[in-house]
């Protein structure tokens, strides 16, 4: 088991998740979407920077040479791309707002920088392509919103967030060797992504949920997280690592990993609860060191050992016979049948 080091901060599972796939396959770019009608600012030189609130519209696509397309200083600013594509010459930052809150970027592609998209508190980041940016694709600040955006290329992350953000519907690609996928705070809603490659697939601070998505080809572990996470309905494939690693007062509940090079799954700590999880071709399919864990319902299948489970832990009786289940061991997990 290899654990990356981090910044602070059943079947119809498998179903949702190829439709997940299917529905937001393709090249990372943006379908263009209506200009929204009242005082639009039309920008149509770049670089630029915008010190006043209000709603900007980019007039073409632009190639920049310089260090920012667009920097932001003011509060309160959405920026439509109009379903364009902002390019730079891979340094520096397609858009800017560091500092500012409330900024919304939507509707177009951003590609060809160092970092793709920076924004600050209770952003809102959607219909975008964001590609080829040598070191960040989007960072969202401290509640933001990242829904319908597809990252591809990044070399060091493709998508962080502050605390409190939530991100959905979000297709992550990363280049061979890229640290993470994905990389959010305290207390961030995940939901309908899916990450392919990197070395690690997504880390989630404590407090975090994740539903309804997958991580596939990471080169060391698929899902990591802090104490107190939720994932439902995730699945971890291909990983070259464990599949899903969580620490303590966690919950890994209708999950499915599969063809990992470690473990399916290794709870770490204390006071987790792992329920109904599918765990198959693994070399491990579940490993529980620490006690005081609950241990139900889940199934193990030719995985090289299906289960290694510590003293102390609450777990249901495993068995070795799919016909053996009755109203006294309700809560059985299951491994591969005797032959």
């Amino acid at each position: 088991m290899k654990i990356l080091s981090t910044l602070s901060l059943g079947t119809g599972v498998a179903i949702a998740a190829t439709a997940l796939l299917a529905a937001t396959s393709g090249t990372a770019s943006a379908v263009p979407a209506p200009i929204p009608s009242g005082s639009v600012v039309q920008i149509d030189v770049l670089p630029y920077t915008i010190n006043s609130p209000g709603t900007y519209c980019l007039a073409n696509s632009f190639l920049v040479f310089g260090p920012a397309g667009i920097v932001v200083e003011a509060n309160g600013v959405t920026i439509d791309l109009g379903g364009h594509e902002l390019q730079g010459d891979g340094t520096g930052y397609g858009i800017r707002g560091t500092s500012s809150k409330f900024l919304n970027v939507r509707n177009g592609t951003v590609r060809g920088w160092d970092v793709g998209v920076q924004g600050g508190a209770q952003g809102n980041f959607s219909d975008l392509g964001i590609s080829e940016c040598s070191y960040l694709g989007l960072h969202a600040g401290n509640s933001a919103v990242v829904e319908r955006v597809h990252v591809t290329g990044a070399s060091d992350r493709c998508v962080e967030t502050g605390p409190f953000s939530t991100v959905r519907d979000v297709v992550v690609d990363c280049l061979p060797g890229a640290g993470f996928g994905m990389l959010v705070n305290q207390g961030c809603t995940v939901e309908h992504v899916s990450i392919t490659g990197a070395n690690g697939g997504i880390f989630l601070n404590r407090g975090c949920s994740m539903r309804d998505s997958i991580v596939r080809k990471s080169a060391i572990v698929g899902v990591q997280c802090e104490t107190g996470c939720l994932f439902e309905s995730v699945v971890v494939e291909q990983s070259e690592d464990d599949g899903f690693v969580l620490v303590g007062n966690s919950v890994l509940r209708n999950c499915i990993a599969r063809d990992c090079a470690s473990a399916g799954a290794r709870v770490l700590g204390k006071g987790s609860v792992v329920e109904g999880n599918t765990l198959t071709s693994n070399a491990l399919g579940l490993s529980v060191p620490s006690g005081h864990n609950k241990v139900t319902g889940n199934v193990a299948l030719e995985n090289a050992t299906d289960y290694a489970i510590g003293p102390l832990n609450q777990v249901g009786p495993i068995l070795k016979d799919f016909m053996t289940i009755t109203s006294t061991n309700p809560y059985a997990n299951f491994a591969t049948p005797l032959l």
